[in-house]
């Protein structure tokens, strides 16, 4: 797995108490944050919603970075964007396939982002 990804994983299991209640590796708790990158709130400061904003868009990005470097070492990767596609294009499709399965809300944003980007950009 790329860097950014385990990271990202690493960052989201020293979440302090304030969220214990919730799985913060659901999508329930961070497709918000997806949404926010998408249509952003200026006047919004809760720092909540910005930490969720950051680390989905963080997630994303690994996976991304990770399918251009294994694509480029081994010759093989996962899934295959094309080459000029944008962050925003990432979580798009990232919403988009969760939006199409609610009932998989409750699972880990890591996997079902890495879901999507193979659906809809598999390599050939």
């Amino acid at each position: 797995m790329g860097k950014l990804l385990i990271a990202a994983v690493v960052a989201l299991s020293l979440v302090g108490p304030a969220w214990a209640e919730e799985d913060v590796h659901s999508a329930n708790f961070l497709l918000p944050g997806c949404r926010e990158n998408l249509q952003p709130n200026p006047n919004n400061t809760d720092r909540v919603v910005i930490w969720k904003r950051g680390l989905c868009s963080g997630i994303i990005t690994g996976l991304a970075l990770d399918a251009g470097v294994s694509k480029k070492m081994f010759n093989q990767a996962v899934f295959c964007p094309p080459q000029k596609a944008t962050n925003e294009q990432f979580i798009r499709v990232v919403v988009a396939y969760i939006d199409k399965h609610p009932e998989m809300m409750h699972q880990p944003f890591e996997s079902l982002a890495l879901f999507a980007l193979m659906e809809a950009w598999p390599c050939q």
